[in-house]
């Protein structure tokens, strides 16, 4: 009895130490991403500060598209920033342009048109449903609870409601459009490439040189004016700001890894005013160099 005992204390006191071992282990991963999350944070508070002071570095890296890379707390960080008037306003872009916006995400003709009927639906002040759009009925029929706002969108996350979206599509339009446009138009400088290619009549040769030509923009280059977009000028317009998107992220020797969004609205360059709107952590990776994940 006295060895089976000690045994036993033999077993409990192993397994103890494998757990304190795990516990361990499982609080320093999660301390590290925590580290990482605050340092991400750090990235776009380091990028608003750029903002509000229109530092020229940042300005480039707006145009370009490129991360902003910089050494914290012994950390390389980098931030990221999207001018919001590069995307398409689901509030008030033409259907025309939601619906070639659509079909550049290899969506078919007919699809394109039900949910850009369906988006018309959704934003507009009345129960009066489009030829292929929807109203409260149709989504109630398809068991839907919740009904079409007849009010602006609140946010893109709202067209996920749509229902003939899917969360593959919408994944993919999620980094081309925004609820923060100045007007119905966007300003190709800093629009993504995706936004791009979407505009209706856009000659692709054009379109190859100025999308080049915007990579190679930095502080150290005095750069002449961009090529012309011809063709196009109708859903065009020069206006920037006041609302970005700011992405931050770290990636700490440990290997733990954080990104984090930010919608900020400037409300005034020099003066450091400014709201945040909305601020998550971001799933997806942003990758360097490009305008949209």
């Amino acid at each position: 009895m006295v060895l089976w005992f000690i045994s036993l204390l033999t077993v409990l006191a192993l397994g103890f130490s494998q757990t304190m071992r795990n516990d361990t282990r499982i609080t320093a991963n999660l301390l590290e991403a925590l580290r990482a999350r605050q340092l991400a944070e750090a990235a776009i508070q380091h990028a608003i500060y750029d903002l509000v002071n229109q530092e020229t570095e940042m300005a480039d890296a707006v145009i370009s598209g490129n991360a902003v890379s910089f050494e914290f707390a012994g950390v390389e960080v980098s931030y990221r920033i999207e001018d919001e008037n590069g995307k398409v306003d689901i509030n008030q872009a033409p259907p025309e342009l939601f619906t070639s916006l659509l079909i550049s995400q290899e969506v078919g003709d007919e699809q394109a048109k039900v949910l850009s009927d369906q988006l018309l639906d959704w934003r507009d002040e009345n129960d009066l449903r489009l030829l292929d759009g929807a109203e409260a009925p149709e989504y109630l029929a398809a068991g839907r609870t919740r009904l079409p706002a007849n009010a602006p969108f609140r946010s893109i996350g709202e067209l996920q409601q749509l229902l003939g979206m899917e969360p593959g599509l919408y994944a993919r339009l999620a980094p081309l459009v925004t609820v923060h446009g100045n007007n119905d138009k966007i300003n190709p400088e800093y629009a993504p490439e995706g936004v791009l290619k979407a505009l209706p009549g856009v000659d692709p040769g054009e379109l190859e040189e100025f999308i080049n030509y915007r990579k190679t923009l930095s502080p150290e280059i005095i750069s002449p004016a961009f090529p012309e977009l011809t063709g196009v000028e109708s859903w065009l317009d020069d206006e920037s700001g006041p609302v970005y998107t700011v992405y931050g992220t770290a990636a700490l020797p440990s290997g733990a890894f954080a990104s984090r969004r930010t919608i900020v609205w400037i409300h005034s360059f020099g003066d450091r005013t400014h709201y945040v709107l909305e601020s998550t952590d971001n799933i997806l990776r942003p990758k360097p160099g490009e305008q949209s994940e």
